[in-house]
C-alpha cells in the first residue's frame, strides 16, 4: 500500500475517532459510520486518492470521482469521509465509482435487469459500483458487463453489501474462431481485454491525461502484451467526422477506379484493383488503405495548433498522451548503460541519453465493405534481428470509428504477447502446435468512437469479417472505417503498398 493510499485510508478511518474511550465505544457501534467506513475503505483500497497527471507541469492532482445514493444520514458521513480522502463528489453520472444503497428497495422482480443496466451505466468502463441488496433478492451479474462481484459484508440483518467492477471492454463473439466460442473462452477473452484496457478515470479525461500510475501500466502492456487500449481519449463526435470524410473519400475513389482504371472495389473477382495508388492501397479483396485523400486532407486544419493539446475537441495526431506512451515504450531509458550509446552525438540527436525523435504519418482510414472475409493472421514488419527481441519501430495507433452494424461489422482482433519471438515461434509451429495458444490469446476487442489501440506492429492480429451484408453489396450493408497514425523511428521508412500515382489523375 502507497504512502498516499495509507492517508487515504487513514482519513476514511478517522469516522472511528479514539480520542475518547466512551466516544469509540458509541461509534463502534453505530451503524451508520460502520457502513460508511466499510465502503470508504474498499473504495481507497480500489483507488489512489491523490494521483499525480503524467507529464503535467505544474503538477495536477486527478481525484477519484464518486456519485452516492444512500440514506441522509449515510450519504453526509460518507461523503464526508470521502472528501477528506481526496475524493470529488458529483451528482451527475458517469464517474468512476456509484455507492447506490436505496435502488433495489422495494424494486419488483421485473425491474431488476433495468436497474443492474442503469447502475452499469453509471461508471465509466472499469469503474466500480457498491450496490444494497436486500437479502432473498437474487441478481444475475452478467460476465459480459461486470469483471467481478463479491459481498463486503451484511451490516443489517435485511441486507448485504456488493462490490462490482465493470468490465473494461466489449468483446465481439462473433469472428474469427475455429470452433464456436463458449461461455468459458469467452471470459477468458473479456479477462484479456480487461488486462490490456486502460480505462482512464473521469479526472484523466477531463484534463486529457493518465496519471503516472495509468501512463506507467500502459506503458507495461504495450511492451508485455504488444497492444493496449486507451479508453475516451478523442471526442466522439471530432471521430465521426473524420470517418465521414473517410468514406466520402472512399467513394470517390471507388468511383475514380471504376471510371478510370476499369477496377471495381465491389467486383474484385472480374475486375480486381490490380495496383495502388498514392490514396489508396489495398491487398485483399473488399479491405482498402486510403490516405492523402481529399476530405482527409481538407480535415488537417482543424489539428490544434498546439502540438501539446490536450484537451481541444480536434484530434491532435501528436497528443501527449500517445506520445509519451510512444516514446517511453520505444526508446526506453537504459539508465546507467545510457552513456555506452556514444553514437548518439552523430546526426544531431544530441548525445548519450538523448532520444531520437518519432515519426508520424498523417490520418488515414482502413475501409472494411460488406463481404469481406477475415484477414489472413499476419504482423505487419518483421523483428530487427532473429536472435532478440527489441523495442518497437512502428506502432499503429487506431481510432475505430464504426458504429453501425454492431458486432457483423468487425474491427480487429489481435494475439496478445505474439510479439515476442519465442511466443510467435511457438504459436506458428507449422505442426500446427500452436493453435490452441493463439486462439485462447486472441482477442476481438469491440470499441467505440473516441477510444485508442496502440499496438506494436510485430504483433499477429487481423482484421475481422463484415457480414453487415453479402458479399458485393455497394448499397446495402455498412462500410467499416478504422482511423490510424503510424508512428516509427526516424530511420524507418515502408514504401511497400504505395506507388506515386493518384488515382484521381
Amino acid at each position: 500500500m502507497t504512502e498516499e493510499t495509507k492517508t487515504a485510508a487513514a482519513a476514511a478511518w478517522a469516522v472511528f475517532d479514539d480520542s475518547n474511550d466512551e466516544e469509540t465505544s458509541h461509534e463502534e457501534q453505530n451503524p451508520i459510520a460502520e457502513i460508511a467506513g466499510r465502503i470508504v475503505t474498499e473504495l481507497v483500497r480500489s483507488y489512489a486518492s491523490r494521483p499525480k497527471a503524467h507529464g503535467i507541469s505544474p503538477p495536477l492532482i486527478l481525484p477519484p470521482t464518486a456519485c452516492i445514493e444512500a440514506p441522509s444520514d449515510v450519504r453526509t458521513v460518507l461523503e464526508q469521509r470521502l472528501v477528506d480522502a481526496g475524493w470529488q463528489i458529483l451528482s451527475n453520472a458517469p464517474v468512476d465509482v456509484v455507492v447506490n444503497l436505496t435502488a433495489f428497495d422495494s424494486a419488483s422482480d421485473e425491474t431488476h435487469d433495468a436497474i443492474v443496466q442503469s447502475l452499469h451505466d453509471a461508471v465509466y468502463p472499469g469503474g466500480l459500483v457498491i450496490a444494497q441488496l436486500p437479502l432473498g433478492v437474487t441478481i444475475e451479474w452478467k460476465t459480459e458487463q461486470w469483471r467481478s462481484s463479491r459481498v463486503l459484508s451484511s451490516f443489517d440483518a435485511n441486507y448485504q453489501l456488493f462490490a462490482l467492477s465493470r468490465r473494461a471492454g466489449i468483446v465481439n463473439p462473433l469472428h474469427y474462431r475455429v470452433d464456436p466460442p463458449t461461455s468459458l473462452s469467452l471470459d477468458i477473452e473479456r479477462q484479456w481485454v480487461d488486462t490490456v484496457t486502460v480505462c482512464r478515470t473521469h479526472s484523466e479525461r477531463i484534463h486529457g491525461a493518465l496519471s503516472v500510475e495509468s501512463h506507467t501500466r500502459a506503458c507495461n502492456i504495450l511492451r508485455e502484451y504488444g497492444v493496449v487500449i486507451l479508453r475516451g481519449l478523442f471526442d466522439p463526435d471530432t471521430v465521426r467526422t473524420w470517418a465521414a470524410a473517410a468514406l466520402s473519400d472512399f467513394a470517390a475513389i471507388a468511383d475514380a477506379l471504376r471510371s478510370r482504371h476499369d477496377m471495381d472495389v465491389f467486383n474484385p473477382g472480374e475486375k480486381p484493383p490490380s495496383r495502388n495508388f498514392v490514396e489508396f492501397a489495398t491487398r485483399e479483396a473488399f479491405r482498402c488503405d486510403i490516405r492523402h485523400t481529399p476530405a482527409l486532407t481538407a480535415l488537417r486544419a482543424t489539428h490544434p495548433a498546439d502540438l501539446t493539446a490536450r484537451t481541444e475537441k480536434a484530434i491532435n495526431p501528436r497528443h501527449p498522451v500517445i506520445l509519451s506512451i510512444l516514446e517511453d515504450v520505444a526508446q526506453p531509458d537504459g539508465g546507467p548503460l545510457n552513456g555506452g550509446n556514444y553514437g548518439l552525438w552523430n546526426f544531431s540527436y544530441g548525445g548519450p541519453g538523448s532520444r531520437q525523435p518519432l515519426v508520424h504519418g498523417q490520418v488515414g482510414a482502413i475501409v472494411t465493405t460488406p463481404g469481406c472475409f477475415d484477414q489472413k493472421i499476419h504482423a505487419d514488419i518483421p523483428h530487427l534481428f532473429n536472435t532478440v527481441d527489441t523495442p518497437p519501430h512502428l506502432l499503429h495507433v487506431f481510432l475505430p470509428a464504426c458504429e453501425e452494424g454492431g458486432f457483423e461489422a468487425g474491427q480487429t482482433a489481435f494475439v496478445v504477447e505474439s510479439h515476442r519471438l519465442a511466443t510467435c515461434a511457438r504459436m506458428m509451429q507449422e505442426d500446427g502446435s500452436g493453435i490452441d495458444e493463439t486462439v485462447a490469446k486472441t482477442i476481438r476487442p469491440h470499441l467505440g468512437p473516441g477510444d485508442v489501440v496502440i499496438f506494436d506492429c510485430r504483433v499477429l492480429h487481423l482484421g475481422l469479417a463484415n457480414t453487415t451484408a453479402p458479399m458485393g453489396s455497394v448499397d446495402q450493408g455498412v462500410r467499416r472505417p478504422i482511423l490510424y497514425v503510424n508512428w516509427h523511428a526516424p530511420w524507418f521508412e515502408d514504401k511497400k503498398n504505395w506507388e506515386p500515382q493518384s488515382v484521381f489523375g
